[in-house]
């Protein structure tokens, strides 16, 4: 007797890990577009791949009957009296509910000038009104950059518990207590510079950000700039559905996503970010710019400078200090996302990179600019001039008590 499929590594698809005679079994059971939105693209993808390879070390008659329409590398199709047999067996399925049956094929022998009944093998539908959904917040026509497929077991117990969790993080109650504790910063007062600011109140804003600058990106450039990680998990893709649809509720968001630096040359590196799942919520709400913080980790290599005193504001407590000052005016030219470094970009550095302009920069809570003018060299010869001002003034203090 044949033995059964050899055993193969198991697959990995959009509804968990399966054996690969299991996923042939359901691929010629459920047809290959039920397949596809069942288990993914890439599961069938693999299926086949995976068939090819080993086509030697498959038993024909274990091969689940596919529909011989579809021409799938390395998935055996049945012979000719299969089909007919197949073919019967659909024939009389159709009859109990109405469909009519293929006229048998008989051979072209008159016995008379009878006119054999004609049968009408069209199946006709009604007509679809509805609309097809639109996408919400892209105009028709607009490039939709990263589609998010959010399906995924909404039962599933780890989910739910998951889930559960994550309601206490964005509890509501928590969110007016602080924006009641904190007015000036609540969502109704602070002030906002793009749509996506109204999501963020006193829960969010109530914090020392002296070493914290705020920048404006599109959630795009946001998950280009940080690592890639599992959107198609089934925990993110539930993470994801959350928090978009808080965001479509106009609910509000706990914190702001960050991206945490280094200074090197000219330029901030990334090494570090918080909020991808939230980036990806506002790009499927359809926002065109996020705020995004910027705050400095670990120190400068060369020189052993904290990197937060380059993020660091020029006019907070810590930007004004005189060991400081001159850091906290740096204006770096670009932030570029590590995986440059690492050779891992996918398609060069221009997509993993952001030019950065003096007046991109902003205080986290009061939104103003942190810097006047777009010239660099403009506005290096400013704060030299304050500098040296400053500098001055402690000059002349230091001689008059000197001299009392």
């Amino acid at each position: 007797m044949p033995g059964p499929l050899v055993a193969l590594a198991p697959i990995v698809t959009a509804a968990g890990r399966f054996a690969v005679p299991y996923l042939a079994k359901e691929l010629g059971k459920i047809g290959s577009n039920k397949f596809v939105q069942t288990y993914g693209n890439e599961a069938f993808t693999s299926l086949n791949e995976t068939l090819t390879k080993n086509t030697t070390m498959v038993n024909p008659e274990a091969m689940p009957m596919v529909n011989p329409s579809f021409k799938a590398p390395g998935v055996i199709a049945p012979d000719a009296e299969e089909m007919e047999r197949e073919a019967e067996r659909i024939r009389e399925m159709a009859k109990p509910i109405g469909f009519p049956a293929d006229p048998p094929i008989k051979p072209d022998i008159k016995t008379g000038e009878t006119t054999p009944p004609k049968i009408n093998t069209v199946e006709e539908f009604p007509a679809e009104d509805k609309p097809l959904p639109k996408t919400p917040g892209f105009a028709e026509g607009d490039k939709i950059d990263i589609p998010i497929i959010t399906y995924y077991n909404k039962d599933d117990e780890l989910i739910k518990e998951g889930l559960k969790t994550y309601e206490e993080v964005y509890s509501e109650d928590d969110f007016k207590t602080a924006n009641k504790n904190f007015p000036e910063l609540s969502i109704e007062n602070n002030k906002k510079i793009v749509d996506a600011d109204k999501h963020f109140g006193a829960r969010a804003l109530d914090k020392d950000f002296d070493t914290t600058r705020l920048i404006y990106l599109t959630p795009k450039q946001y998950l280009n700039l940080s690592n890639d990680f599992d959107e198609n998990s089934n925990w993110s893709k539930a993470r994801i559905d959350y928090l978009t649809e808080k965001l479509k509720q106009g609910k509000e968001m706990g914190e702001i996503p960050a991206l945490f630096v280094g200074k090197e040359d000219n330029n901030y590196i990334v090494r570090g970010h918080e909020g991808r799942h939230r980036a990806s919520a506002f790009l499927n709400a359809g926002y065109d710019k996020i705020p995004v913080r910027i705050q400095g980790i670990s120190r400068e290599k060369e020189s052993d400078i904290e990197n937060k005193l380059y993020t660091a504001t020029p006019n907070s407590n810590v930007g004004k200090q005189l060991y400081s000052k001159e850091f906290a005016n740096f204006i770096p030219e670009k932030i570029i996302s590590e995986r440059i470094r690492e050779d891992r970009s996918l398609s060069g550095e221009v997509d993993f990179s952001v030019e950065l302009k003096p007046t991109d920069f902003y205080d986290v809570v009061t939104k103003e600019k942190l810097f006047k003018a777009d010239d660099v060299n403009t506005q290096t010869e400013e704060i030299q001039k304050e500098f040296d001002k400053e500098q001055s003034n402690i000059g002349n203090q230091t001689k008059k008590l000197l001299k009392k």
